[in-house]
């Protein structure tokens, strides 16, 4: 059963304002109270339709943002797009640290041999110059005399020679070599020969076997089938005597020769000048221009540069291989100790008057020509130069 008298302990005035402020909110009627604790309480009851509500008055500021809620569960992974086109290739890059700077041109080294005594060189030697400066290589002095070799003979019957016999020879510290006799070959087998004339050549086994020009069959003994020398076609040339030297020198037939040049200059100021002569032992087919001459420098057998006049099948001419085209001359600097000089070379019929190379045109004669060598002031004081030549004939022009 319902006790009442409970609420009745606990019930007081502003329990019953709070309970009647309920059920008036509930019902849309506004109330205001006013009272104190000890006096009890007097109420004002307003009441008013729910439509009669005033204006709502301005939203008042935001206030601050709350704390962060926890985070969420990770959503699932979304499907890979479609890759995009490749870009353009840049450009090659290059390493430019370790790229140094092109270094100098190398200058050619110069050997001229040394006789004995000059430069310092008991035994003579060599010396290499590079451009003013030079340096010395000497032979080497002769050695102290070496140790005799004695020998004895081995007789036959030893078997150090499989008793053949032979010899012991001993050198330098009492070393032994041995060196047999060979073994006796077996007996050759000799050889008949007989001549005949062209009008009786053999008939059997081999028929008329020199066409004509005679010779001689050779016979091996034990064997039934002989050889035949025949004798040769007789030469042209040499006076029409047979063998001899060519009358001219034929296309593509190429002679060679060596020339030298020695200066001694009694002055620093003056150029150096010298006439070499040039001699061919079978004359050309006729002369040759003067630009048919070409002079090769040292440092263009070096260097790889040699004139297409002086290379034949690809192959440069050289001091060492003189070379020339058909219908040309080409000298060739050779051996030389004159760094500072740049030789010009002229060639001419004969020494007066003198000839430029592809200026004049008295050319080269069919037996040979001179040529005048001209060194400038820098020429050394003691200066040569060795070197080598080549011609080549050709079918003269009608």
């Amino acid at each position: 059963m319902f006790d009442s008298s409970k609420i009745k302990k606990h019930f007081n005035p502003a329990m019953g304002v709070a309970f009647l402020a309920l059920i008036l909110a509930v019902s849309g009627v506004s109330y205001a109270a006013t009272g104190g604790a000890n006096n009890g309480a007097h109420a004002t009851l307003t009441a008013s339709a729910a439509k009669s509500k005033g204006k709502t008055g301005p939203r008042g500021p935001k206030g601050p943002a709350g704390p962060a809620g926890p985070k969420g569960a990770t959503g699932a992974t979304g499907a890979t797009g479609a890759t995009g086109p490749a870009g353009p290739a840049g450009p090659a890059g290059t390493n430019a640290s370790l790229l140094g700077p092109a270094g100098p041109a190398g200058a050619s080294v110069l050997v001229s041999a040394l006789k004995t005594g000059e430069h310092g060189c008991e035994e003579g030697g060599s010396l290499f110059t590079v451009g003013t400066e030079t340096a010395t290589a000497c032979n080497g002095l002769e050695g102290p005399p070496g140790n005799s070799v004695t020998s004895v003979p081995v007789p036959t019957g030893v078997t150090t020679c499989n008793q053949v016999g032979g010899a012991e020879f001993t050198a330098y510290e009492n070393k032994k070599t041995t060196i047999c006799n060979g073994t006796d070959g077996t007996n050759g087998k000799s050889v008949t020969s007989e001549s005949f004339e062209g009008t009786h050549e053999p008939k059997s086994p081999v028929n008329n076997p020199c066409k004509g020009t005679g010779g001689s069959e050779f016979k091996v003994e034990g064997s039934s089938t002989p050889t035949f020398a025949c004798n040769g076609k007789e030469g042209k040339g040499g006076g029409g005597g047979g063998g001899g030297f060519p009358e001219t020198l034929g296309p593509k037939q190429t002679e060679t020769g060596t020339w030298s040049y020695f200066f001694r200059k009694f002055s620093v100021e003056e150029e150096a000048h010298a006439f070499i002569p040039f001699s061919f032992t079978v004359p050309l087919p006729a002369k040759l221009e003067v630009s048919h001459v070409k002079y090769v420098t040292l440092k263009e057998q070096q260097e790889k540069k040699v004139p297409g006049e002086c290379t034949v099948e690809g192959v440069e001419g050289s001091a060492e291989k003189p070379l020339a085209a058909e219908e040309y001359l080409c000298v060739y600097e050779g051996g030389t100790k004159s760094p500072a000089a740049e030789p010009y070379f002229e060639s001419f019929d004969r020494p007066n008057p003198p000839a430029k190379v592809g200026e004049a045109a008295e050319g080269v004669g069919t037996t040979g020509t001179v040529g005048l060598l001209t060194l400038g002031e820098e020429t050394e004081v003691k200066s040569f130069i060795v070197g080598t030549w080549a011609v080549t004939g050709f079918e003269p022009k009608p």
